[in-house]
């Protein structure tokens, strides 16, 4: 088991019992991230000009 694997398993173990919260959580989990989506220029353009 790999050390990044250790420090996540642990970091859920504590999120599990509430010793941290989510947002600690997510800091030591790197899986537990979101994806960040690739957006092109005229993706992003889109974006602002509906709000």
């Amino acid at each position: 088991m790999k050390i990044k694997d250790t420090v996540s398993e642990m970091a859920n173990d504590l999120h599990e019992i509430g010793a941290i919260d989510k947002v600690t959580l997510r800091k030591f989990d790197i899986k537990s991230l979101p994806p960040v989506p690739n957006y092109t220029a005229k993706q992003i353009g889109v974006n602002i000009t509906k709000k």
